[in-house]
């Protein structure tokens, strides 16, 4: 049985995953859709690596986050996880209307994150079932 911090985590990101598919209509709705993208990514990503017993330090703070997936995933995750934050805190932050092709990148990104959700759940899910085989040997 999992630990219940990482059924919770889960149960962030699928939530905040599911709000960000129907709300992609419109300047606001998207800003909204990256920040639940980015922050059902930061759940999932925080239920990967307490499956792999990363302590709350090194995982439940961005920059924290950021390095230590990086470490774990390589720079490429890292850079992703980093682009991603920093638009989700323009999203939310920055009152200045978006071009339109602000828009499109947000729109992408929300895609990207989304994408990026569903790998985390499923290594999460991976991570998991192996940790429940060696317990059984």
């Amino acid at each position: 049985m999992p630990d219940p911090e990482i059924a919770q985590r889960i149960n962030a990101a699928n939530g905040f995953l599911r709000t960000t598919l129907d709300s992609m209509h419109g300047e606001f709705q998207l800003r909204n859709a990256v920040s639940r993208s980015y922050y059902a990514l930061f759940h999932a990503c925080n239920a990967w690596l307490a499956l792999k017993e990363v302590r709350d330090d090194e995982r439940t703070k961005h920059g924290n986050l950021q390095r230590t997936i990086g470490y774990h995933r390589g720079a490429a995750s890292k850079q992703k996880l980093r682009r991603f934050y920093v638009l989700r805190e323009r999203a939310d932050y920055v009152p200045a209307h978006w071009e339109p092709q602000d828009l499109e990148i947000a729109a992408e990104a929300v895609r990207a994150m989304s994408l990026e959700v569903v790998e985390y759940l499923y290594l999460a899910e991976i991570e998991a079932i192996a940790e429940q085989t060696r317990g059984e040997s």
